[in-house]
């Protein structure tokens, strides 16, 4: 999930040619869906997006470069103006017409405009509702056209209520799961009280690929659409409590072998004070001295090494190193140098 911003601050990043970090805004907006008397122009101004999907009731700062973008925002006026919102099939294309767009996005009102000196000019978006083309009108200076405002269903029944339950379980142990998502994430989520909304703004925070948060706009009904929310938290859940699990057992590894160098070498250091020899090193130099006596074959003898060298590294309360210290006398008490 992405980061949400704490008292919904806006952050728009100069640097992010389409950034898309979807806020969710309390107010009338974000259930004006389910409102049949709001009323949308017959025909908009159309502002292409790439790599990134918009909802209604989420707050979208953009980065404007091109330049019909660019005259469509100029003929715009900050919270009176409402515009349309399309993604991009090809985000590599760099002057989309209506073929290269898909047919159904979110109409937004611009809130801010934020003119540099150099490089793209930026805008906040509120979404509003969603939409569906249904005639191309113009695409010079911008693209225009003919829309539909599509209303969402939504139909309160106890295995919906169930599903809501169920979707924010879910999104809260991602959410604690996840160590770069504020815990704030949590209490915006239990305030949606829209299964609409809930579900547009869980859409727009989950990290899935384009083409399913397009999928996931075009579905109206509130419910199937929870429905694959819940199957994409559950398997995101799945990764992530797999994940919590390696990185316990990783730092428990890692705790366990600090500890146990730690007090090999407070030992050395017991040893050192009490004029002691290291014992372990003598005990080495012991089992290399009998290799060498030995005599044994070469590929035997550099596989002998090999072991010594990993007896080196573990710490003799360890079985391993009993095993291998055993396999050692062993081999050299073998009398490789008689024949018969």
């Amino acid at each position: 999930m992405l980061p949400i911003g704490g008292n919904w601050l806006l952050e728009v990043i100069e640097e992010d040619p389409v950034s898309l970090e979807p806020y969710l805004r309390n107010g009338d907006n974000q259930l004006r869906e389910n409102d049949n008397e709001f009323k949308l122009p017959n025909v908009i101004g159309i502002l292409p997006i790439r790599n990134a999907v918009a909802y209604p009731g989420t707050i979208t700062p953009l980065a404007i470069g091109r330049k019909r973008s660019k005259a469509l925002i100029a003929d715009t006026t900050p919270n009176e103006s409402i515009i349309g919102l399309l993604t991009q099939r090809n985000p590599d294309t760099d002057k989309p017409n209506f073929d290269n767009l898909y047919s159904i996005g979110t109409t937004a009102s611009v809130l801010k405009v934020i003119k540099l000196p150099q490089g793209p000019m930026h805008v906040v978006v509120h979404g509003i509702t969603r939409f569906k083309v249904i005639k191309k009108v113009a695409t010079k200076p911008y693209l225009k056209a003919k829309i539909r405002q599509l209303n969402v269903k939504v139909k309160m029944t106890k295995n919906l209520k169930a599903l809501i339950v169920g979707v924010r379980q879910a999104a809260n142990r991602v959410i604690e799961l996840s160590p770069h998502v504020p815990e704030e994430a949590s209490v915006l989520l239990e305030n949606i009280e829209n299964p609409s909304a809930l579900a547009d703004f869980l859409a727009a925070n989950l990290s899935i690929d384009i083409a399913t948060k397009q999928q996931l706009l075009e579905q109206l009904d509130a419910t199937k659409r929870l429905e694959q929310i819940s199957v994409i938290l559950a398997n995101q859940l799945e990764v992530l409590e797999l994940s919590y699990k390696i990185q316990g057992r990783v730092r428990e590894s890692i705790d366990k072998n600090q500890r146990e160098y730690y007090l090999q070498e407070q030992l050395k250091a017991i040893q050192t004070e009490l004029g002691q020899k290291d014992l372990r090193t003598e005990e080495l130099k012991l089992i290399n001295k009998n290799i060498a006596k030995a005599k044994m074959p070469k590929k035997v003898e550099q596989e002998a090494h090999r072991e010594l060298d990993r007896l080196t590294k573990i710490p003799p309360a360890s079985p391993e190193y009993s095993v291998i210290r055993t396999y050692l006398d062993w081999v050299c008490e073998l009398p490789w140098s008689i024949q018969t």
